[in-house]
């Protein structure tokens, strides 16, 4: 089973991969947060950053999934990635 960490921008739920020596990760921006593309790719891509900012150091086999909430569509890059090394600093992933 897996387990997960909120944060006001997005929910982690993480878990051991079964079959993959990496850590692979996934996002999702639905669109009841927003119906314009431009805002949820924008969401996207602040996650993609936040996540590649540490892209060396997590430990292998998880997988790992940020599901973004509505509060993101009006965060800054900063606050979200401070949410997500908080985030980070709760699972064992690094």
């Amino acid at each position: 089973m897996g387990k997960s960490v909120t944060t006001p921008f997005f929910g982690l739920y993480f878990a051991r991969a079964l079959q993959s020596a990496t850590t692979r990760f996934g996002i999702i921006v639905t669109n009841s947060l927003n119906k314009r593309a431009t805002r949820r790719n924008k969401v996207r891509r602040m996650l993609r950053l936040a996540i590649a900012a540490h892209l060396s150091g997590y430990q292998p086999g998880y997988d790992v999934v940020l599901v973004a909430f509505r509060q993101s569509l009006t965060a800054t890059y900063e606050e979200i990635s401070d949410s997500f090394n908080q985030a980070l600093s709760k699972t064992p992933l690094l």
